[in-house]
């Protein structure tokens, strides 16, 4: 492992892992105009996630994510999170992957250490 890789490392605040989680993401778009939708996740930790949209927003904007835990009887968990970046994606059809981060960090995601 090179220095640099060695001090993105040390950068990171908590472990990314590549796992998809069902989400509904509530928000604005880059058009201020009102969307729900359901995504699954590309990475998740404790500090947020990444996952694609159909909707473009607006990197700052606030979204609320609605985690449902996988297990029968489990409650839902709603938190805030800020719009970190946002990439359009060229091999999909008006696509977006975007990073949030969480307002509150933690293991929303059910995930066992």
């Amino acid at each position: 492992m090179s220095s640099h890789q060695i001090a993105y490392v040390q950068k990171r605040r908590s472990t990314r892992i590549y796992n998809a989680i069902a989400l509904v993401i509530q928000g604005s778009d880059a058009f201020r105009a009102p969307y729900v939708e359901q995504v699954s996740t590309v990475t998740v930790n404790c500090h947020g996630c990444r996952y694609q949209s159909k909707y473009e927003v607006v990197q700052g904007d606030m979204v609320s994510l609605e985690v449902k835990q996988s297990s029968e009887g489990s409650a839902t968990y709603s938190c805030q999170a800020q719009v970190k970046w946002v990439q359009r994606l060229l091999a999909k059809d008006s696509c977006f992957e975007i990073a949030v981060e969480l307002a509150a960090p933690g293991n929303i995601w059910g995930i066992v250490s």
